[in-house]
């Protein structure tokens, strides 16, 4: 996203050492996508939360609101008022670990604003540590979550027969007078190796016609 004097900022999760280390997000700055410098300090850390994955999304009233996962939390919000410098952790969770498919991890949150109002997100569910699919909720207000109660995207293709994850997904160009179409990519594990590991490739979805909410239909 632009900071505040339209340099490109880049958010990013740092652990400084093995997974079992709490993680926090930081940032980097460029002026042309391509030469980065990294910014002093931290985004967000602390409050007992390893934070991961973030996404962050421009507001209406000019401030900016960060999503990222908390592997003990589920997913959680932080908003900043400085252009995205300073974040401050929200209250509550955006998303609650109480689906089957969301036992284990709720993980690397996409969030997109919906037309004419609102707002999807697309996240990793990990039932266990070697299973994931793709799951969606929607809100009105970005704060409050209602879940969609079966994954949009489950394994079991050639290059993600075990896992489904960490997604991103881009609105087509719209053709006129059709609704809008979207294409979801995804990290996808083939489950060749021992635990349902292997091999790791980007895949690909597209809606075949979406509706005004960017439902699949």
């Amino acid at each position: 996203m632009f900071d505040g004097s339209g340099r490109w900022r880049m958010y990013f999760e740092c652990c400084p050492g093995t997974q079992a280390v709490t993680s926090i997000i930081r940032s980097a700055v460029s002026e042309d996508g391509l030469e980065w410098t990294m910014e002093p300090g931290d985004r967000l850390r602390g409050h007992g939360g390893s934070y991961n994955a973030p996404r962050v999304l421009q507001l209406e009233d000019g401030r900016c609101r960060m999503y990222c996962s908390d592997q003990v939390e589920g997913i959680v919000s932080a908003v900043s008022d400085d252009d995205g410098f300073e974040f401050v952790l929200e209250p509550g969770r955006r998303i609650v670990r109480e689906l089957p498919y969301e036992a284990h991890v709720a993980y690397a949150p996409e969030v997109l604003r919906i037309e004419g109002g609102g707002y999807r997100m697309y996240y990793a569910g990990y039932s266990d540590p070697t299973h994931t699919c793709i799951l969606t909720a929607v809100s009105d207000d970005g704060l409050r979550w209602h879940k969609g109660s079966e994954p949009v995207i489950l394994p079991g293709g050639p290059h993600d027969a075990a896992k489904c994850s960490e997604m991103a997904v881009m609105q087509l160009p719209q053709t006129s007078g059709q609704p809008p179409r979207y294409r979801m990519f995804w990290e996808g594990c083939d489950g060749t190796a021992p635990d349902k590991r292997g091999v790791w490739r980007i895949v690909s979805a597209t809606s075949a016609l979406a509706d005004s909410s960017g439902e699949r239909r």
